[in-house]
């Protein structure tokens, strides 16, 4: 299919009859955006899924970054084939701590409903601290942290100075040396992508409880297509990934949508769109962890993680009394469950008891 205008890539159910978009046809910008990193963070679910949470349309944020590790082997001998051998600790600690801040940041108030995003009803629904604009901003200044400690984890002598530098030196040079050893489905995708190189989806990705709920047209090699040829829309000259997606949505969000932002502040629109940039910004943030530990070395990266939480965590009750909930440290857990590192993490036990989590995962 040729896709010709940004309503090509928005589902039926979007477009008809939307009081929003007869009042204001800007909206379609916002639709755009939306339906792209929501068909984005499908590709997630249904790739790192098993069936029945797809058939239940129950997923977790931490469930599914733990099979995100697991499916891909993620590990020091795959990693370090494209890391620098002589890293500047000083620039992965400083783009690291602004993105450990920013996404902590963006889900207050701390609670675990951030981690539920099933979409079988409206779970939890989240309650801001804050607009859906902020929220939006903050999620790609968390992502573009995230990144920016990924690029110089592989290159230490580049100075982040800015987005379009950022995108230059990710979607040109850090992407393919990442990929399949940091950055996995779908992270690894960008605009010219050949589809030899993507991977094999699960079997019961072909049934049709696997369809996109939104278009249930669709399978994941439909959404997969989308996700591409938006990218190509986004800019057909250069290549495009997923964090291009983040700044134009940033953008539009910060100058000429902030009005329609603002008119989101009750239903799924920003209920969805909020889960969303959770997902991603917490596997952007595993990916910029893990290209810091094996970068580094485990117990360097320890001593980062003791001092941002002397220094931020330990003075914020709200924080302190949740560890737990503290996204960094929820993948912290899981580094340690799952062997990638040895170390004591006894400093981020809260001083209450465990809230909710899922501490059964296999």
């Amino acid at each position: 299919m040729d896709y010709k205008d940004k309503s090509d890539f928005i589902a039926e159910d979007s477009l008809s009859d939307n009081s929003l978009i007869k009042s204001d046809p800007s909206f379609v910008d916002y639709l755009f955006f939306h339906n792209l990193i929501d068909k984005f963070c499908w590709l997630i679910k249904l790739h790192y899924s098993e069936k029945d949470c797809i058939k239940k349309k129950l997923y977790r944020i931490d469930e599914l970054f733990q099979r995100f590790l697991l499916k891909n082997n993620v590990n020091f001998e795959k990693a370090s084939k494209c890391l620098c051998h002589e890293p500047d600790l000083t620039k992965l600690e400083f783009h690291l701590a602004k993105g450990w801040h920013n996404e902590l940041s963006r889900i207050e108030p701390l609670n675990n409903s951030f981690l539920d995003i099933g979409t079988n009803k409206y779970i939890n629904r989240r309650k801001l601290d804050g607009t859906i604009v902020w929220n939006v901003i903050q999620g790609y200044y968390s992502f573009y942290e995230f990144y920016s400690c990924i690029a110089v984890s592989v290159n230490p002598k580049i100075q982040i100075k800015g987005h379009k530098q950022l995108s230059n030196e990710i979607n040109n040079h850090t992407l393919g040396k990442i990929r399949n050893r940091l950055s996995f489905y779908p992270f690894s995708l960008y605009s010219t992508m050949n589809k030899n190189n993507l991977p094999e989806h699960p079997p019961h990705c072909k049934f049709i409880y696997s369809r996109y709920p939104r278009d249930d047209s669709k399978d994941i090699y439909e959404l997969e297509h989308d996700v591409k040829s938006a990218f190509n829309f986004i800019n057909n000259k250069n290549i495009v990934s997923i964090i291009d997606v983040f700044y134009g949505f940033r953008l539009w969000a910060n100058y000429t949508g902030l009005y329609i932002l603002l008119r989101l502040s009750d239903g799924g629109y920003q209920f969805f769109l909020i889960n969303n940039i959770s997902l991603i910004v917490f596997f952007a943030g595993g990916m910029a962890e893990l290209s810091t530990i094996f970068s580094i070395g485990e117990s360097e990266y320890i001593n980062l993680v003791k001092k941002f939480t002397e220094l931020y965590i330990n003075k914020n009750e709200k924080y302190s009394l949740n560890k737990y909930l503290v996204p960094a440290f929820i993948r912290l857990r899981l580094y340690k469950h799952l062997g990638i590192i040895s170390s004591s993490i006894n400093f981020i036990e809260p001083r209450t008891l465990t809230p909710h989590l899922n501490n059964n995962l296999q």
